[in-house]
């Protein structure tokens, strides 16, 4: 991968936690926010200068939480990842609505941003994402695994930062 290409920016948040967000293209270009998914990082993006180009876009692509250079928060929430989102955007002078991208378990954070900052969304693109575990209706057809899942997804939000921490 080219330097070039992915530029990695550190952001200071308002309580002093460093947020990694990766950035692809041009940062004139409008911008896309990616999602990662479980045990990946920003960096899962296809190394493509030439197609970002030619569409006109830039990709931005926060590392949560312990993922790359981003700090562990010990009480990570959905929410409280989309707060620390919008400030980063903010901070890269990105405004206005952009595009949502989420994949694999990066969608439920997608949806958690769409959902608390509509006013920042023009479109939401879910990639191969994980079901909002949030309610009992979608996990009713699932195997006892993927019950055990909703469960460990609802009662310890910030057990991913941990583990990945350690």
């Amino acid at each position: 991968m080219s330097t070039d290409f992915a530029q990695p920016v550190l952001v200071t948040l308002p309580d002093q936690r460093q947020l990694e967000v990766i950035r692809y293209g041009d940062p004139a270009h409008p911008a896309v926010l990616f999602h990662h998914g479980y045990a990946s990082s920003g960096l899962s993006i296809p190394p493509n200068a030439e197609l970002l180009a030619q569409l006109g876009l830039q990709i931005v692509a926060p590392n949560r939480p312990g993922s790359g250079r981003s700090d562990v928060h010990p009480a990570m929430t959905l929410e409280s990842f989309a707060e620390d989102t919008v400030f980063a955007l903010d901070a890269l002078q990105i405004t206005g609505p952009l595009t949502l991208l989420g994949w694999s378990a990066g969608g439920l954070y997608a949806q958690a941003q769409a959902a608390l900052f509509p006013g920042r969304v023009a479109a939401l693109h879910l990639l191969n994402t994980c079901l909002p575990w949030g309610s009992p209706k979608p996990t009713a057809p699932c195997r006892p695994a993927g019950k055990q899942s909703s469960f460990s997804t609802t009662t310890r939000p910030a057990w991913p930062n941990r583990f990945f921490a350690a």
